[in-house]
């Protein structure tokens, strides 16, 4: 539809300002070579230099261009069947037609800006007659709806800022309690770092104090070092040293293999090749001998492959289980967090299915490290193992305290874990597991021997004087070396507590 046939001269300016100098630049640019050849545009000058008002007043001029005509009927046929559709939308809603109206064009191209030619021109395009009158009375209400629009933006805009405003508020509020809160932490940090220097002052001055509890000297220590180095395996040997465990197959007794241990006295996890045969250097099964027979039990088997002359695919193993060598398990008990409760618990009896009779029961320090017992289940005088369950003898004075790391630990596939050292070596440090008196009061009584007893008659139905010349005939001169031996004393303190 032709709109601009029927407009005047001014008509035809409204029109285009309604289209904008903005739109007509973009048509300029995308038809450059015909606004150069009609001359719409000067010589030597370009369409993108242009300002929106230099192209709106090209296209006044010459709107009668074929291209530029085409472009304004279209323009303004999407602007007003858009317009006929806000004022349909609006009517549904229950609007009357002049609010529709007015509604559809507030929001449209010819109320930009809004002025009585534009609402005139909308009219006389879509053929409808109207008065002034008509006119401004859609400027009216258009008026009015923009009023209360930017009413509504005001209110929006004010309520925003108040919200702003206790948000900020909010924000004040909440660095002033946290930064009263990280003082408050700072003084607590302060009073707790001042707590913990006293703490380590007292626990320094309490080491520091010489007791004859703790004559952990160095050949004190050395003492309780386990280390045999004549009974690892020799490096040019062609016998292997291996930690196995028993286990039953079909009814025959058989040894896994889990680990060699090397000439350096290191236990190295066995990885069976799967690309070589599974002979000799590579076999996972030994064939057992000698040794323990319980299934689960581990140990140290001495074994070499011998191969079978008359069919060299096959081979002897010859196996020897060793009596000097105990594979040392690791047990770690993370209920319990310090060699106190440790000791507490071996005394009551720590129920465990233990793996091998030489062990350490340890305690987690964190950051994988650890301390614990070092235990030897074949010595009665220091643990006893019955139904599962180790308990320190009644004979057990003092136990090495051993410290180490993960990097210390044999992780066998089956999760049960090793020392990865065949010796456990010096001790770091040696518990008592009994005061000086418990120990002494054990010796005594355990020196009333049957034949003084004897000797005194029915010690029962004596009076105080005779059971007090009983007790006198108790041999002190052969208690005193014990107590010497037993706590590590000199001969003058341990003269004092037999006193």
């Amino acid at each position: 539809m032709n709109y601009i046939e029927g407009l005047n001269t001014e008509e035809k300016v409204t029109l285009c300002s309604i289209i904008t100098g903005k739109r007509f630049k973009a048509l300029f640019l995308k038809n450059e070579s015909k606004c150069l050849k009609l001359n719409i545009i000067r010589n030597g000058f370009r369409v993108a230099s242009l300002t929106n008002q230099e192209a709106l007043l090209a296209a006044i001029d010459n709107i009668k261009e074929a291209f530029i005509l085409t472009y304004c009927n279209k323009t303004i046929g999407a602007m007003l069947k858009a317009i006929q559709k806000s004022v349909d939308d609006s009517k549904e809603k229950g609007n009357t037609d002049s609010d529709a109206l007015a509604i559809a064009l507030e929001s449209s191209d010819f109320a930009n800006p809004l002025s009585l030619n534009n609402i005139s021109l909308y009219f006389k395009l879509i053929g409808k007659d109207s008065t002034v009158e008509s006119y401004l009375q859609i400027y009216k209400k258009i008026e009015h709806i923009r009023g209360q629009r930017i009413k509504r933006l005001e209110n929006e805009k004010n309520h925003l800022l108040l919200q702003i405003e206790e948000f900020d508020q909010k924000i004040d509020d909440m660095e002033s309690e946290y930064e009263s809160k990280i003082k408050r932490l700072e003084q607590d940090k302060n009073e707790l770092s001042l707590h913990v220097f006293s703490l380590k002052k007292k626990l320094h001055d309490l080491e520091s104090i010489p007791s004859p509890l703790s004559n952990e000297d160095e050949a004190y220590l050395k003492s309780f070092d386990d280390t045999d180095n004549s009974v690892l395996p020799s490096m040019r040997s062609d016998q292997f040293t291996s930690l196995c465990s028993v286990v039953t197959q079909k009814g025959q007794t058989m040894l896994t293999r889990h680990a060699d241990l090397n000439h350096n006295g290191y236990y190295e996890i066995f990885h069976q090749k799967a690309d070589a045969p599974k002979r000799s250097y590579n076999r996972d099964k030994l064939y057992y001998k000698d040794g323990p027979s319980i299934d689960g039990v581990y140990g140290v088997w001495n074994w070499s492959s011998i191969p079978n002359r008359n069919d060299p695919s096959r081979e002897f193993i010859d196996s020897e289980y060793s009596k000097t060598l105990f594979p040392i398990e690791i047990v770690v008990l993370q209920e319990l967090s310090s060699l106190d409760d440790l000791a507490d618990a071996l005394k009551k009896g720590i129920k465990y299915l233990a793996h091998s009779n030489k062990m350490i029961l340890s305690i987690s320090r964190g950051k994988g490290c650890y301390v614990g017992f070092l235990c030897n289940l074949y010595n009665k005088k220091e643990c006893s193992y019955d139904n599962n369950t180790i308990t320190a003898s009644v004979d057990c004075n003092v136990l090495p305290v051993y410290k180490y790391t993960d990097n210390d630990i044999l992780h066998l596939n089956n999760g049960i874990l090793f020392y990865r050292k065949a010796f456990a070596g010096v001790p770091n440090q040696i518990y008592h597991m009994k005061t000086p008196m418990e120990i002494v009061r054990h010796l005594v009584i355990s020196s009333i021997s049957w034949q003084n007893y004897k000797i005194r008659g029915d010690i029962v139905r004596n009076d105080y004087r005779k059971f007090k010349d009983f007790l006198s005939t108790i041999p002190v001169d052969d208690i005193i070396p014990k107590i010497q031996i037993e706590c590590n004393y000199t001969k003058p303190i341990a003269g004092e507590l037999s006193s």
